[in-house]
């Protein structure tokens, strides 16, 4: 069953006078967050998902499941949302904030995540391939085995992210931040990690065959068992 937003939640947890005003105005008796509903309050949306109570976690948008798939999401605010298995394939969600959102099995493919916020979200076994991540705050991002083929992560952040078993076949990831990270196991065939920082790094047990890589950078990594040829 999908949340319900009402006036009187928005009134009880602090939104903004001119957040309610137009709220009531265009959903007197409330609004369930369903895709029918979001594509009715665009732009509306974008200002009802960026008031500060979101942010603390108060109230949890329940999108689970849910078709979402190529939606304008510009700067959308998803903090802490349930995004279990939605589709967000071919959505725009650039500069989004996703921190802490539960991602789970969510279908990001195509999706455009570029300067987004997903801190600390959880993306396991989430399907992204192709999606544009350039310049992604993933800091502590758990994404065990996802599906990120023919990624580009171009200077993304990923600091002591988990991508454990992910499948980055063909990812652009030239100049990612992977300090402390977990690739244990993954699949990083054909990518590109020239520029990457990978210092302090598990990479035990991940195949590298045919990947770009700037050797010198791999000095304070763990390659237990990994693959290069």
């Amino acid at each position: 069953m999908n949340e319900v937003l009402t006036l009187e939640f928005l009134a009880e947890h602090g939104a903004c006078t001119e957040g309610i005003t137009a709220f009531e105005k265009a959903y007197p008796n409330g609004v369930e967050w369903t895709r029918e509903n979001i594509l009715k309050a665009i732009p509306d949306f974008k200002t009802f998902l960026c008031w500060p109570f979101f942010a603390t976690g108060k109230f949890e948008v329940n999108l689970s499941g849910e078709n979402l798939s190529g939606l304008d999401l510009t700067k959308a605010d998803f903090t802490c949302a349930n995004l279990f298995e939605a589709d967000l394939s071919q959505a725009n969600l650039y500069r989004a904030d996703l921190t802490n959102a539960y991602m789970v099995k969510a279908n990001l493919t195509w999706a455009n995540l570029t300067w987004a916020y997903m801190a600390g979200a959880d993306l396991s076994g989430a399907t992204l391939t192709g999606a544009n991540l350039y310049r992604t705050r993933m800091v502590e991002t758990k994404m065990r085995k996802a599906d990120l083929r023919w990624a580009d992560l171009t200077n993304a952040r990923l600091e002591k992210a988990s991508l454990y078993q992910a499948n980055l076949r063909g990812a652009d990831m030239r100049g990612v931040n992977l300090h402390e990270a977990n690739l244990h196991n993954a699949d990083l065939r054909e990518t590109d990690l020239r520029g990457a920082n990978l210092s302090h790094a598990d990479l035990s047990g991940a195949d590298l065959r045919q990947a770009k890589i700037d050797k010198e950078r791999l000095y304070h990594c763990n390659l237990d068992g990994a693959i290069f040829y």
